[in-house]
């Protein structure tokens, strides 16, 4: 069973089965600070858990490592549904996505907002010294119906790139893929952080410049 018809639910159709609950329509904007979506959330969870039959996989956010994140609302609340759903399941999985890629999606998915910004003029803020990890939806939910389908369960897993790269080379692959000029206003603040992505690593094959040229090629050529 499916809960959620965004970007991530949608990937999951084709990995739908009767043995598995997949919990992919929380919160997905990490600017979040509106109690009444994170209730939202929380009641879709509960009412979930008291229904699932088998394993229930949610799918959280790599953002929880984020050192300019930790102590918002977003992580505060990502972090809380993990611990419900780790309570309240005997068999779950909590899989973190990075930066997810795909068609459509929130308006404030990263490259949904930096290929807005270049294709309609706008300044884009480049912050200096910050990296971002992308990761196809596509990817995301082979990876998940695979992990769901074995053992060890009962864990955090992380589902990324083995590699991350700075804002200012992602926009920079923008720009070449693309075949348009950002308009970039550096700003000397972001932080570089790492994600553990040894558990998906063998999954991917390219390296990350040349995964992310591919998601430009195949999402907003």
């Amino acid at each position: 069973m499916i809960l959620g018809s965004g970007l991530i639910g949608t990937a999951l159709v084709p990995f739908d089965r009767p043995d598995v609950t997949f919990l992919a329509s929380g919160v997905s904007d990490s600017k979040c600070t509106d109690p009444a979506e994170f209730a939202r959330e929380a009641s879709l969870i509960e009412a979930a858990l008291e229904s699932a039959t088998g394993t229930v996989v949610y799918f959280s956010s790599a953002g929880i490592y984020d050192p300019s994140k930790a102590r918002s609302p977003y992580v505060a609340h990502k972090q809380a549904m993990e611990m419900l759903v780790a309570e309240g399941a005997e068999s779950w999985l909590c899989l973190r996505a990075s930066n997810v890629v795909g068609r459509g999606g929130n308006p404030n998915l990263l490259l949904n907002y930096l290929v807005k910004c270049m294709r309609n003029g706008i300044p884009i803020p480049v912050y200096r010294w910050a990296t971002r990890n992308l990761v196809d939806v596509a990817d995301v939910a082979a990876i998940a119906a695979t992990l769901a389908s074995r053992e060890p369960l009962n864990r955090v897993v992380n589902i990324a790139h083995p590699q991350s790269l700075p804002v200012s080379e992602i926009v920079d692959l923008a720009e070449e893929v693309l075949g348009i000029q950002a308009i970039k206003e550096p700003v000397d603040k972001g932080a570089a952080f790492d994600i553990d992505a040894s558990e998906v690593a063998d999954y991917f094959e390219l390296s990350a410049p040349d995964y992310v040229r591919r998601l430009f090629e195949r999402y907003y050529l």
